[in-house]
């Protein structure tokens, strides 16, 4: 219990940075990166991710039992781990940036990985009531997680260029 309630402050603690250095970068709104004025916290950004793991633990136990719904919320962050290897790997495969031979076959490697890895993820290793349930609420919170991320950049980008 208590290392997961250590694991949980720390994934928290992070997470919680990223739409302010995000705000910073302009690539979301500026809301996100004010500080608070005493403590110099990023305080709309914690909010948000608050309230953001708030929903998604609410709704990651709809329907489910307990083992199942834990299993969805690890799964959804592992989910998004993925993707962003998947990112990361294809930026030496792309070819855009000039980089040394033999990286492009480790990249290679990691992005089959990554890819296999988010592939996976949809088949359950707990028993849930129903595995077509379960595959489609990790598919849909990894969906509409993305597409929010999506949107915000997009509103950042509007407003950066209004300026």
């Amino acid at each position: 219990m208590v290392h997961a309630i250590a694991g949980a402050s720390l994934i928290f603690t992070g997470i919680t940075r990223l739409p302010m250095a995000a705000g910073w970068d302009n690539l979301v709104p500026a809301w996100f990166a004010r500080l608070h004025p005493v403590h110099r916290t990023p305080v709309n950004s914690i909010l948000t991710m608050a309230v953001l793991v708030m929903a998604l633990v609410v709704l990651s136990m709809r329907g489910v039992h307990e083992q199942e719904s834990w299993q969805l919320l690890v799964i959804g962050s592992v989910a998004h781990y993925a993707i962003a290897y998947i990112a990361l790997f294809a930026i030496p495969l792309s070819g855009a940036i000039p980089l040394p031979r033999w990286l492009k076959p480790v990249a290679l490697v990691g992005l089959l990985a990554s890819v296999l890895s988010l592939c996976a993820i949809v088949y359950p290793v707990v028993n849930v009531v129903s595995k077509w349930a379960y595959a489609a609420r990790i598919i849909g919170v990894v969906m509409v997680a993305n597409l929010a991320g999506v949107g915000i950049y997009r509103a950042g980008r509007r407003r950066a260029h209004k300026q």
